[in-house]
């Protein structure tokens, strides 16, 4: 072999190798060293990140404001261009999104074979880069800096602020849940990464339909029911699920108003540890809390 490869093409040969590697592993892209906003982890050598000049997001809703929600565009069982599932993601929530005064980003996922690029390391390290762009121009605020996403953009946003909840002030999804883990028999046993425990100081509004049957069930009801033990124990878990009619989609008309107007009421706080937590909880904060047991449903509801 090594008579075979010039030193260039062994160098190449291993740089292949060793990027495979890390993708399978699911390597967790540390959050850049700027956009360090609380006392949660990081590495001590952050890496540099930066957006791909090809791929630029689309921006809709409120032109101006620094209240930014980065939209995640779910895929397509179809090969299309990427751009055309951009503008998918954006269409549904301009008008909402102008009304509430959020600006939109949609960026453009990496190319993959994966249902889901936005989890794996170029996908994960595009979206930081954007919100390290955003919040470096001052054109974010970084305490109103939202995820939210659609189909398995619902379920890269979910999974992306429990890896940076230091980042997120709240989450929408539509249409999507966190991804599952399996037995042997193909029976939901869990969520990936056990995303919820991240979640605590990061609300998440989560939109499902009845009919919806791309939506894989004993994943939702697990996710449901992992938070609302979560939020019994702990009140600064919220989850606000609403559930009806409406196929893979948003929730009829005002579905997109209702989710952008959750991420509204909510601004970036930093995580605490005392004991006291519920009572120094900000009003508008126990507001949402009671509207997420008003509305939600129990897990055994849908089964």
């Amino acid at each position: 072999m090594r008579r075979l490869l010039g030193p260039t093409m062994r160098f190449l040969l291993l740089a292949l190798l060793g990027g495979l590697s890390l993708a399978a592993a699911g390597a967790r892209v540390p959050a850049p060293e700027n956009l360090t906003l609380s006392s949660a982890e990081r590495a001590p050598h952050p890496p540099r990140l930066a957006l791909p000049s090809g791929d630029a997001p689309l921006e809709g809703g409120r032109r101006g404001s620094r209240s930014l929600v980065i939209v995640l565009h779910g895929g397509s069982f179809e090969p299309r261009p990427v751009v055309e599932l951009q503008r998918d993601a954006l269409t549904p929530l301009g008008s909402a999104a102008d009304r509430a005064g959020l600006r939109l980003l949609v960026p453009a996922a990496p190319p993959s074979l994966s249902t889901t690029p936005w989890l794996e390391a170029e996908g994960e390290a595009r979206v930081l880069a954007l919100v390290a762009q955003q919040v470096k121009k001052k054109r974010a605020d970084p305490r109103r800096v939202y995820l939210a996403g659609h189909g398995s953009g619902a379920t890269a946003a979910i999974h992306l602020a429990a890896r940076h909840p230091e980042l997120f002030a709240a989450v929408a999804c539509w249409s999507g849940t966190p991804s599952p883990l399996w037995d042997d028999e193909h029976r939901v046993v869990g969520l990936l990464g056990d995303p919820v425990p991240h979640l605590r100081d990061v609300p998440v509004y989560l939109w499902t339909a009845t009919d919806d049957r791309w939506l894989d069930r004993a994943t939702l009801n697990t996710f449901v029911a992992q938070f609302e033990s979560a939020e019994a124990a702990d009140p600064r878990f919220h989850l606000t699920w609403e559930s009806g009619p409406g196929g893979h989609g948003y929730g009829g008309r005002d579905g997109p108003a209702r989710g952008l107007g959750f991420l509204r009421e909510h601004e970036r706080r930093e995580p605490r540890a005392t004991s006291d937590e519920g009572a120094s909880r900000s009003p508008r904060g126990s507001r949402a809390t009671r509207k997420s047991r008003k509305t939600s449903q129990s897990a055994e509801d849908t089964r």
